[in-house]
């Protein structure tokens, strides 16, 4: 495909390949990856002061015998093999179900862990090494046996006392309980070392506590706590003497009463100077707030908080990491974590990332994420992939919001997913630009509930897979209507001068409400360029649907597209060209477009090429004339004026029923001696689809020499699997990728004579776009996996083949966006 350079995307784990076909390390993000083998939970991490990770997460390798687990990583994003065993322990409690709930490092640096079942609650202390701290309750652990007691938060006071914040299921009630540094209960906190109170007692409204939503910090070792009211009625902030009663110095009798409706209090901080801040996340797309009280409890000051570009912004967790500066991590309105850094004065800091946030897309079920900040200053997010929920994700930024390059790596990809919490998400078409940047095409729907609705998004990549942000917004154009509309990429292409032609359809509620051709142009930075047809768009109607699937550049700067449309009652296929200014060529076809019929009710263009001689080749497919709920295989050729070509194969087609239900060529290539490879799917009359290859003469005949007769079906898959893209490497064998359900591999290489080339092994499986082999040899490919249908690109060192079964887990790419 001479139009197209590069194509990518692809998600969650796949081969990693070894030796020949091993991924590019130079290419793509960073993340550290622990895989746990079975199902976890993450709940929160720390770093400790040479920099290693601590993680804690609930095991659940048996969902009704849930533990507690912990695992620590190198300051370089390795497991700490030194560290319990091979890196990890698990903590089993009174063999019942346990979750972890939260975590804190001490100053001596040993560790502190809060876990809870149902029923009761656990304080763990470790040694550094993971072992149990035996001096610390009973042989390392606290037990608890509070058959109502929720408990939610974890506080270690400068004192070195322990706080266990949480609230009665019974009644909603604040519950605190103090320890002493051995793990006794403190009785000169109260007389027990539990202090309960009923917040109804002293705020309106609020009739019961949310434990979910309490947060705790520490002034001169009184304890300050932020509530969110159950009934959403407003929030409270409390301050306890450092004997567990009521500060009745403070508020009304220890009580600070909001004045307004929250969904949650997110953050707390508690400055020496008495004063505290209270971070509050809204359930509305107004953003998040901050609220400013002066040492008696006074309000000070609130804003409102969006992040640059006035997004909302739902934030998770936040901390203070300097005298005037903030840690804000949650997600924005399209990516799923934002890092940013906020100054006292509630405004971005702008020499961290992109004006003062830097955002990375996960997969949209990848949502647990802590945050912590090491002795350089870089910030430690933590996740793990609940697509399959067995891996612990890292990833870490520097001082100035970028991304850290020398934490391990998952190299080789770029994984990109959001836009939308349902399947209307796809990256379609990616194209190198001539000093190595790649520039990708799809569809997405930015707002939550837009089923159905999509819009166009381009992205840039430099040549070694981080973000572009000099494109657009921070490296994405994303181009949006109303919500009547819809709009989808299929294919992208770099013109001579820098400028990006983008091929899809577009359907806007109106009219007879079918799809039309959409053809539209950015300039090299990615805006609209005013200069091409309408303000950057072309748009062409056809009396029924018409979808623009690809197109090629001439030399001479004009553009034919192809696809698929009808001006009668069947979709046929369609050839239109273009000149260079978006206006139609009418020199072409008649009157600047073709559409052929070519004998079935249901024809269509998947994929065209431009032979050396200037003629045309198209591949796609055509309704059987025999049976119109049969497919078959079709290829054509048209000149360069645009006229079926009589001396290719049957009048120009070449029609090719392969013998099952249904056959569809989706993409074709040319051989160095002039015979054509097309590519695709053939149902069988069991209705399993298959890979299947045919290859042509250059004059259209079938090529019998080629696998059985000219034809190649394989069904080694167990289930059904399908060819998208054929390419053919500087050897002369054929790469194959596509999709296919149930584990099925998706990635096969065969011999000239179309024999399987059982050198080649991979178990890659998923669905895949495309596939092309760079300039330099290396394999580019594009796909996705799951129902999510998250986006990804790789790129492995050369196309000799891969031969190892390790596994690539989850990974993330950051946009350096919002």
């Amino acid at each position: 495909m001479i139009f197209r350079n590069i194509l990518f995307t692809l998600i969650f784990s796949v081969s990693l390949f070894a030796g020949a076909g091993n991924f590019d390390s130079t290419f793509g993000e960073a993340s550290a990856v622990a895989h746990l083998g079975h199902k976890i939970y993450i709940t929160k991490s720390a770093i400790q002061s040479d920099n290693k990770i601590i993680v804690a997460f609930t095991d659940v390798l048996d969902p009704d015998n849930t533990d507690l687990g912990l695992i620590r990583f190198n300051a370089n994003g390795t497991v700490d093999n030194g560290f319990a065993t091979q890196g990890k322990v698990i903590k089993d409690i009174n063999n019942t179900d346990n979750h972890v709930v939260d975590l804190k490092l001490l100053d001596s640096g040993k560790i502190l862990l809060l876990g809870a079942s149902y029923n009761d609650f656990y304080l763990l202390r470790f040694n550094q090494d993971g072992s149990l701290d035996t001096d610390f309750g009973s042989n390392g652990i606290v037990y608890e046996y509070e058959t109502s007691i929720y408990t939610n938060k974890l506080m270690v006071q400068s004192n070195g006392k322990i706080i266990v914040l949480g609230s009665n299921r019974d009644n909603k009630d604040i519950t605190i309980f103090r320890y002493n540094s051995s793990g006794l209960r403190d009785n000169t906190f109260d007389t027990d070392g539990k202090v309960s109170t009923l917040p109804s007692d002293y705020v309106f409204g609020c009739y019961s506590v949310d434990s979910n939503f309490m947060i705790t910090s520490d002034i001169d070792n009184k304890t300050v706590i932020a509530i969110t009211c159950d009934n959403r009625a407003s929030y409270a902030y409390v301050r306890y003497d450092t004997n567990g009663s009521l500060d009745n110095s403070f508020g009304y009798k220890g009580f600070i009463q909001g004045n307004d409706r929250v969904d949650k209090i997110v953050g707390i901080d508690a400055q020496t100077n008495g004063k505290v801040e209270l971070f509050v996340d809204k359930d509305s797309y107004t953003g998040f707030y901050r609220y400013k009280y002066d040492v008696n409890g006074t309000l000070e000051q609130y804003n409102t908080i969006r992040t640059p570009q006035g997004r909302t912004l739902h934030v998770s967790d936040m901390k203070r990491i300097s005298t005037n500066k903030y840690l804000i991590v949650g997600s924005n309105s399209i990516d799923n974590i934002t890092v940013g850094h906020l100054n006292s004065s509630a405004v971005w800091d702008t020499s961290f990332g992109v004006k003062g946030v830097s955002s990375t897309s996960f997969d949209p079920k990848f949502t647990s994420v802590t945050d912590d900040i090491d002795s350089n200053g870089r910030t430690v997010c933590v996740g793990y992939d609940n697509f399959s929920s067995t891996d612990i994700v890292l990833i870490r930024y520097l001082q100035n919001g970028q991304r850290d390059r020398t934490f391990k790596t998952q190299r080789g990809s770029v994984i990109s997913q959001d836009y939308s919490y349902y399947n209307y998400q796809n990256f379609n078409a990616v194209a190198e630009q001539n000093d190595g940047k790649i520039v990708v095409a799809g569809t997405g729907s930015r707002d939550y509930g837009e089923y159905g609705i999509g819009n166009i998004v381009v992205q840039r990549y430099d040549s070694q897979g981080y973000c572009d942000t000099s494109f657009g917004e921070g490296g994405r154009v994303f181009i949006e209507h109303s919500s009547s509309h819809e709009e989808g990429a299929n294919t992208v292409a770099i013109e001579n001068d820098g400028k990006i032609l983008v091929g899809g359809s577009y359907k806007d509620g109106s009219g007879n409400n079918y799809h039309k051709f959409l053809l539209l142009r950015l300039d090299a930075n990615g805006t609209l360029d005013t200069d091409f047809a309408n303000n950057g768009k072309a748009i062409l109607a056809f009396s029924k649907d018409a979808i623009i699937k690809d197109m090629i550049l001439l030399s001479d700067g004009k553009i034919i597209v192809v696809g698929q449309g009808t001006d009668n009652s069947y979709s046929d296929f369609v050839l239109v060209r273009y000149n260079y200014n978006g206006s139609i060529d009418t020199n072409f076809g008649d009157s600047g477009k073709i559409v052929t019929d070519v004998g079935g009710n249901v024809d269509g263009i998947y994929r065209a090429q431009m032979q050396n001689d200037g003629k045309i080749l198209v591949a796609g497919f055509s309704a059987n004339p025999n049976n119109s709920y049969y497919n078959d295989f079709i290829l054509a050729r048209y000149s360069q004026e645009g006229v079926l070509d009589m001396s290719f194969a049957t009048g120009g087609v070449a029609r090719t029923s392969l013998g099952g239900k249904g056959d569809k060529a989706y993409d074709l290539a040319l051989q160095s001696d002039g015979k054509i490879l097309i590519a695709g799917e053939s149902l069988d009359n069991s209705s399993k689809r298959r890979i299947a290859i045919v290859r042509y003469d250059s004059n259209g005949t079938i090529d019998e020499s080629f696998g059985h007769f000219g034809v190649v079906i394989d069904d080694s898959n167990p289930t059904y699997s399908g060819a998208r893209n054929v390419e053919v490497d500087s050897n002369g064998k054929i790469l194959i990728c596509g999709y296919g359900y149930n584990s099925a591999t998706t990635v096969f290489r065969y011999n000239s004579d179309g024999t399987k080339d059982n050198s080649f092994i991979s178990d890659n499986q998923g669905s895949y776009n495309d596939m092309i082999l760079d300039s330099s040899g290396k394999i580019i490919t594009v796909g996705s996996k799951g129902t999510t249908k998250g986006f990804a690109m790789q790129r492995y060192e050369d196309g000799e083949g891969t031969n190892s079964t390790n596994r690539f887990s989850p990974s993330i790419i950051n946009y350096l966006l919002n």
